[in-house]
């Protein structure tokens, strides 16, 4: 979501703000079974890329612990 919210050229975010369901910035992502949404996982604090790739981490392990 936060990418997909942010003005091309100058990176601002442009929507959302206000809305606390909403975020405009990356760190946050869903958990899909079967395409569906089962939870979320969010980082926040760190470098934008970096609280992507520790969700993305923490998604992995969720969908991992369900397969053991």
């Amino acid at each position: 979501m936060g990418q997909a919210a942010r003005d091309a050229v100058t990176g601002f975010d442009m929507a959302y703000f206000g809305d606390r369901r909403y975020i405009g910035w990356g760190g946050g992502l869903p958990v899909k079974i079967d395409d569906q949404v089962v939870g979320a996982v969010a980082v926040s604090g760190l470098p934008e890329m970096v609280d992507i790739e520790l969700a993305q981490i923490g998604v992995a392990a969720i969908l991992d612990s369900l397969d053991g």
